[in-house]
């Protein structure tokens, strides 16, 4: 948590975040069918 605060790790972390998550959560989504692709 206190790495994730700081301004230089929050540049680094957010857009990992932002791309690993969705692609986790389709992921998981697909193996269940409830995806259209």
């Amino acid at each position: 948590l206190i790495i994730a605060l700081t301004p230089i790790s929050q540049f680094t972390i957010q857009p990992i975040f932002n791309t690993v998550i969705p692609f986790i959560y389709r992921m998981i989504l697909g193996i269940f069918g409830l995806t259209p692709f």
